[in-house]
C-alpha cells in the first residue's frame, strides 16, 4: 500500500509557502486563508505580510491534524527585486520537529544553511535569486506592473540547491469569492515533468492568490481554495515599482 505523503507538506513545497506575525502592533500589510482538504484532513493555511522601517516579513502557517508549519522571510526591496535575508523554516509532525534557516549575505553572494543548530553549509547566490516563499509575492509585483505578461521565471535557494520556476500565463477565466463573480489570471507552471500545478489569481484584489491545484505524477490532485483575504492601499503601492530617482 502507497503511503500518502502529508497534504500541508505538499502545498507548502507548492506555495512555497506560507505564520505567524512578527509584530504584534504592526498592521499587515495583507492577510489571506486557504482552506482544503485531503483524505478527510482538513487543512488551513494563513499568510500575513508586515512592514518595519525599510524591511518586511512575510509570515505563513499550515496545520492539519497531524502536522503544522511555518515559515518566515525576512526580506527588502533591491532594484524592484524582492531581496531576501533570512528565511526560517519549522515543522512538527506527530510531535517530531525540525528546524531549518537560511541566512544570505548579498556583498559575498552567498547563502548560508543550518539545519537545527548544525551548519550545513554555503553556497553560491545569484543577482535576483529568491527564498522558497518569496516567488508568489514576486509573481503578484510582476503582474501588477505588467498585466499582459506571458512567462515568468523565477530561480530561489533551498537547502543548498538552486531550483527554478517557470510559468506561463493560461487563457483568462473567471472564479467566485465570497459570492462574487471576479476575473481570473490563471498560470501553469512548467518544466515540472508530468507534475503540473496551477494558479489563480484576482487582478481586482491586487493579483491574490485565490486557487492553487497541484497534480501529482500518479494522478493525486491536492487544491486549496482563498477564504478570507484583506489587504491595505500600503500593498497596493508595495506592488508596484518605485519611482526613478533623479
Amino acid at each position: 500500500m502507497r503511503m500518502q505523503r502529508p497534504f500541508t507538506l505538499v502545498l507548502l513545497a507548492l506555495l512555497l509557502t506560507h505564520l505567524a506575525p512578527t509584530g504584534a502592533l504592526a498592521t499587515p500589510l495583507f492577510e489571506a486563508t486557504y482552506e482544503g482538504e485531503y483524505s478527510n484532513l482538513n487543512i488551513t493555511m494563513t499568510r500575513t505580510l508586515i512592514k518595519k522601517g525599510n524591511r518586511y516579513t512575510l509570515s505563513s502557517k499550515a496545520k492539519s491534524f497531524m502536522a503544522k508549519i511555518e515559515e518566515n522571510s525576512d526580506f527588502s526591496i533591491f532594484n524592484n527585486t524582492l531581496r531576501p535575508h533570512k528565511y526560517s523554516y519549522e515543522r512538527k509532525i506527530f510531535g517530531v520537529k525540525k528546524q531549518e534557516q537560511l541566512a544570505f549575505d548579498w556583498e559575498s553572494l552567498s547563502a548560508s544553511y543550518t539545519k537545527g543548530k548544525k551548519h550545513e553549509g554555503a553556497q553560491s547566490l545569484v543577482q535576483k535569486a529568491l527564498d522558497p516563499t518569496l516567488y508568489q509575492l514576486q509573481l503578484q509585483r510582476d503582474l501588477a506592473q505588467n498585466p499582459h505578461q506571458k512567462s515568468f521565471d523565477y530561480t530561489f535557494v533551498r537547502r543548498n540547491q538552486t531550483k527554478h520556476y517557470q510559468f506561463k500565463r493560461e487563457a483568462d477565466t473567471s472564479m467566485t469569492f465570497k459570492g462574487k463573480p471576479y476575473p481570473a489570471t490563471v498560470l501553469t507552471r512548467t518544466g515540472d515533468g508530468e507534475k503540473e500545478t496551477k494558479l489563480w489569481l484576482i487582478p481586482e484584489l491586487a493579483y491574490a492568490l485565490a486557487k492553487i491545484r497541484h497534480t501529482d505524477e500518479d494522478g493525486d490532485t491536492y487544491e486549496v481554495l482563498l477564504t478570507h483575504y484583506s489587504n491595505t492601499d500600503a500593498f497596493k503601492q508595495f506592488l508596484q515599482a518605485p519611482p526613478l530617482r533623479q
